[in-house]
């Protein structure tokens, strides 16, 4: 009988280091956070296959679900997160990692968790894949060019598709769309009614693909290292092609280039023209949209605070020594009262604009959040109201393409505290799977209101 390993060995392999990681999304799901994979121990292109595993298992993880749901005599929530995680990184390979011998990846995955969590477990994780593998064509014909909505295949993130044996997805088109894309169908109804077909669609579609890194250099003072940089399709912007090391090492050295999506960059922007002497960022964060604000108005004193604890010692670190930055513990602003120019309210929301890139966020995703995230946008605002001048104004933004969370609240926050909605942008997910990465945006919300 096979030895079990311990639990606190370092990892033996990229599978190995995947499901680690999957298992402790399971225990938590659906409220899955940013998980480190310890790769320290594997050799580069392992480390990459663990994350690429663990991205396209959490970003498919609704696809995966349903497709092996109908291979189960028990609901795929009820079993242990050792098997689940087995099944994550097993379907995600399966499925979607059209380079990989479907037996090299049942016969490892079924070995790990053989020797994790016991005989049993395997059997059920070796008989469940080889049912799925069985699913997944494999032949000359598994590749399609594009994915137009079939029931019996599967869009990919460079924009073909991946046939099925046999017609799997929902016959309901928005429900058919939700779990080839791994969304939650409710989500899409939500959208439904505010936008078109076509939009939904693409809006699905973009949360697939892994979107590239872009760097805000609309500030930039000196050269950039333009063999790493190819030009955005918005200007100010540029997509970053170059290693991660060097990325880390860019961004230490230059306070004037800082990596930002052009949606995001963009609410800034609608407070251009305005002179306050006074601006606070009441959900700074790391400090992106702060370094936006320092840049467009340079005579003005900022003043940053966050809630979170670890997020406000980053952003002081980020601001340590500019004399013009000020941050802040929230407790502080309680002297600003009535003095702000500007208050910036970049809100928590559900992060639906950018779900290619917090992946997460798609599991956590429900109207019970989004009622709960509502109530505490409305809370940051009711401070924004209280922080704000008489004659000052109030910038209101999210990263989420909701509109209760969006044009609901500015409506609001109008109605309410007798404010005018001078103008308001929303941004809705560009590119996505197949296209340049110079046309990826993230989708968005903000709105200025005085």
């Amino acid at each position: 009988m096979a030895t079990r390993l311990p639990n606190d060995a370092r990892p033996e392999s990229a599978r190995d280091a995947a499901m680690r990681v999957l298992a402790k999304h399971a225990r938590r799901d659906p409220d899955l956070r940013p998980l480190a994979i310890d790769d320290a121990g594997l050799s580069r292109p392992d480390a990459a296959l663990a994350h690429a595993i663990v991205d396209q298992a959490v970003r498919r993880w609704g696809t995966i679900e349903f497709i092996l749901g109908g291979l189960l005599k028990r609901p795929f929530a009820s079993h242990t997160p050792a098997v689940r995680a087995a099944w994550l990184a097993g379907g995600a390979q399966l499925l979607f990692f059209d380079r990989l011998p479907a037996h090299a990846v049942v016969d490892e995955t079924v070995g790990l968790v053989r020797r994790r969590a016991g005989a049993k477990s395997a059997g059920l994780v070796n008989a469940t894949l080889r049912a799925l593998a069985r699913l997944v064509v494999s032949d000359g014909g598994s590749r399609r060019d594009r994915w137009d909505n079939e029931r019996d295949a599967l869009p990919l993130a460079d924009g073909g598709a991946r046939a099925l044996a046999e017609p799997l997805l929902p016959e309901d088109p928005l429900e058919r769309l939700a779990v080839a894309t791994g969304l939650a169908p409710a989500l899409l109804r939500v959208l439904t009614p505010v936008r078109s077909s076509e939009e939904v669609r693409a809006f699905a579609l973009h949360s697939i693909a892994r979107p590239p890194v872009i760097l805000n250099t609309a500030c930039a003072s000196a050269p950039l290292p333009e063999a790493d940089l190819e030009p955005h399709d918005e200007p100010g912007h540029h997509v970053y092609h170059g290693s991660a090391s060097g990325l880390r090492a860019l961004l230490a050295g230059r306070s004037d280039v800082w990596a930002q999506d052009p949606a995001s960059s963009a609410a800034v922007g609608l407070a251009a023209g305005l002179t306050p002497g006074l601006v606070v960022d009441l959900c700074a964060g790391r400090g992106t949209k702060t370094r936006q604000l320092r840049a467009l108005f340079p005579d003005a004193e900022i003043v940053a605070t966050d809630i979170n604890e670890a997020r406000r010692r980053t952003l002081a670190e980020v601001f340590s020594g500019d004399q013009a930055v000020r941050v802040v513990e929230p407790g502080a602003l309680i002297d600003l009262a009535g003095r702000a120019g500007l208050v910036l309210v970049d809100a928590p929301c559900s992060n639906t604009g950018v779900l290619g890139r917090r992946v997460e966020a798609r599991r956590r995703w429900s109207d019970r959040t989004v009622a709960a995230l509502i109530q505490a946008q409305r809370q940051a605002l009711v401070e924004a109201v209280r922080l704000r001048a008489p004659d000052g104004a109030i910038l209101y933004s999210t990263c989420s393409v909701d509109p209760r969370e969006n044009e609901d609240q500015a409506s609001w926050l109008a109605r309410w505290h007798t404010l005018r909605l001078e103008r308001a942008r929303a941004r809705w997910p560009r590119g996505g799977p197949g296209r340049p990465l110079y046309e990826s945006t993230d989708g968005a919300y903000a709105a200025l209101l005085r």
